[in-house]
């Protein structure tokens, strides 16, 4: 489950491109024949309390969560000055972990995380080596975290993972992007198999000057999908889906909004091999404007979204059926001009917007793990002028 928007990307290195987050500040028009729920004296979002890792000036953020149970949710992030951290939820409290920082490099940064039990998280993001930024895996058996080593495509210093998706304890497939060092960055995507991480070779559209995956979900071993964006020949971001078989990748067509310039898939959900929902945004002469996407089993179809306010966009998503989805949307408000946060739902034929509640200050939330009930976790940051930045936990049921 991706915990990011996917942007629009231009010059800058490839670790700023996988790390860049939000929706760009311009306007959209509202688009008042969506619903706005869960308003009221009764809301169903609240506030969890979260620790802090204990550092001096640590400014953490949460990018990503996954639960295995009601009882078991982890979640992962980055602190101050480019240092990771996790926190597990027993069911009754959040407490801070550390996995283990790799021997030599710099500034870790994990990105997404995929619990398949309690006993067993695989967390991908990347760091930085004297020469080059790498991918970075990292395991939790229930007891303590150990990092894995992950190969880089031959003759391509930079790569790094944008999420992860695992099946079991021994089946994991992460994705995300490599670059020769340039400007230019292509499709990545590795499988664990319990013991080693192996590339998958993944195709990049014809003509397409740069591409990367944002997010994948995985079914079975023989059922993968990815989603991401690529530019095309006229310089225009497009979205971008790939298929895992069980033994190559494969480009699935995918449509774009009419009169986009610019558009991108960031977080996507399956809960079988013919039933995934992809959610982002795209940007055309109103701004940027929330976007989802549903495959069927054979081809994928936009779905109307809502827009409440202003400049709008989709983040990460999770489904527990065909039928019932849950995204994470931020909107600019557009009597104000300050940037909202909310939770979108799908209930198998509209998406309507949820309110979660803001603690104060800023907040942003970006990851999002559902399982049946619902039982929606969602995990970011907030801040504020008297207290910095601090995480942020919020749940649905």
């Amino acid at each position: 489950m991706r915990t990011t928007i996917g942007r629009r990307i231009t010059g800058v290195s490839l670790v700023t491109a996988l790390i860049v987050a939000g929706v760009a500040a311009a306007t959209a028009a509202a688009n008042p024949a969506m619903a706005i729920t869960g308003s009221g004296s009764h809301p169903v979002w609240v506030v969890q309390p979260t620790p802090n890792p204990n550092v001096q000036r640590p400014h953490p953020y949460m990018t990503d969560v996954s639960c295995a149970s009601a009882n078991a949710c982890m979640a992962v992030g980055t602190y101050f000055n480019s240092n990771m951290f996790a926190e597990r939820w027993s069911g009754t409290a959040w407490q801070v972990q550390s996995p283990s920082n790799p021997i030599g490099g710099a500034g870790p940064s994990l990105l997404g995380v995929s619990c398949s039990a309690a006993s067993a998280c695989m967390a991908v993001g990347n760091y930085n080596t004297t020469h080059a930024t790498v991918g970075l895996a990292e395991r939790w058996n229930g007891s303590a975290w150990a990092m894995q080593p992950t190969p880089s495509p031959a003759g391509f210093p930079d790569s790094s993972f944008n999420n992860v998706s695992c099946t079991s304890a021994t089946l994991c497939t992460a994705v995300g992007a490599f670059s020769t060092g340039g400007q230019a960055y292509f499709t990545l995507a590795e499988q664990w198999n319990g013991s080693t991480w192996a590339i998958q070779p993944t195709p990049n559209p014809p003509g397409s000057s740069q591409s990367q995956l944002l997010d994948v979900s995985c079914t079975s071993s023989t059922a993968c999908s990815a989603v991401g964006y690529y530019y095309n020949a006229s310089n225009h971001g497009v979205t971008l889906a790939e298929q895992w078989n069980g033994s190559t990748w494969a480009i699935q067509p995918t449509p774009n909004p009419a009169g986009a310039t610019y558009s991108s898939l960031g977080g996507l959900s399956c809960t079988s091999a013919t039933a995934c929902t992809a959610v982002g945004y795209s940007f055309d002469a109103s701004g940027d404007v929330t976007l989802a996407e549903r495959w069927n089993g054979s081809t994928w179809a936009i779905q109307p979204t809502p827009n409440p306010g202003g400049s709008a966009g989709l983040g990460d998503v999770s489904c527990i059926s065909a039928t019932e989805c849950t995204a994470l949307a931020s909107y600019t408000d557009a009597g104000t001009g300050q940037g909202v946060m909310a939770a979108a739902q799908w209930n198998g034929s509209t998406w309507a917007i949820q309110p979660t509640p803001n603690p104060g200050g800023r907040a942003t939330l970006r990851g999002v793990s559902c399982i049946s009930g619902p039982k929606c976790t969602a995990v970011g940051s907030q801040s504020s002028v008297g207290t910095g930045q601090m995480t942020l936990a919020e749940r649905y049921s």
